[in-house]
């Protein structure tokens, strides 16, 4: 095996509907994953105090409260999740965390359930629209040492990314795509100059280096914090 995939899962307004999760899951056979083991990492959430006010539901998703009404979905969600045939079979685990961590920390924990070179990091509630040939890209990224440890399949927002970036950063240009060439046929990359949380594959060693990076640089620092997104920390780090 060459790929983990790596799904993050948080509290959802669906919740306790398993839907949303599972479209993610199944779309990765649009990717030819739908072989590849599967970790599901689930943050967890406390229980906020009832309010005063029986009326005023409060979710603190930065401090990873849930007010009493979401919490019983969420936890009803995950319940559904441990018992579902799908989710634990083939070697695929479903890792309920035991404090709240945040997407840094949550997809942390996850590379320690990761044996291959390569992970795919999926957010619960992204899927694969079209059909996508990875063998060229996993090529790149274990060839290339050095040259490509991070491949991110952008939404659809981001069709002209080059132009909005130019834009965004002041003018800068990333250059025409670059590309790499293999025995799975050839590949062109975009040059991306800031890390982006949408669904990614990537260097396993790569991105644990990351978070030891982490340890020891003060810019990289908050990526230890609770509730912080790897986007906000490293894509803003990328840029300088």
């Amino acid at each position: 095996a060459v790929v983990t995939v790596v799904i993050t899962t948080s509290p959802m307004r669906s919740d306790p509907d398993l839907d949303i999760l599972e479209t993610a899951l199944s779309s990765i056979s649009l990717a030819g994953l739908d072989e590849c083991r599967r970790i599901i990492v689930c943050d967890h959430f406390d229980e906020e105090p009832e309010p005063l006010a029986k009326d005023i539901k409060r979710n603190d998703y930065k401090a990873g409260t849930l007010c009493p009404e979401h919490f019983g979905r969420y936890r009803r969600r995950l319940d559904t999740l441990h018992a579902a045939d799908w989710a634990n079979r083939c070697g695929n685990r479903v890792v309920e965390l035991d404090s709240w961590h945040g997407f840094a920390l949550a997809t942390r924990r996850a590379l320690d359930f990761v044996q291959t070179p390569l992970v795919c990091v999926v957010q619960h509630d992204l899927a694969f629209q079209h059909r996508v040939n990875l063998r060229p890209i996993a090529e790149a990224l274990l060839q290339d040492m050095g040259q490509v440890n991070f491949v991110n399949f952008p939404r659809r927002n981001q069709r002209n990314y080059r132009d909005s970036l130019r834009q965004r950063a002041g003018g800068l240009d990333i250059g025409d795509p670059v590309c790499f060439q293999g025995s799975a046929g050839n590949v062109l990359l975009t040059r991306l100059p800031q890390y982006n949380d949408g669904t990614h594959i990537a260097r396993t060693d790569w991105y644990r280096g990351l978070f030891v990076r982490a340890a020891q640089e003060e810019p990289l620092r908050p990526l230890l914090r609770k509730g912080i997104f790897t986007e906000d920390i490293l894509g803003q780090y990328m840029l300088k």
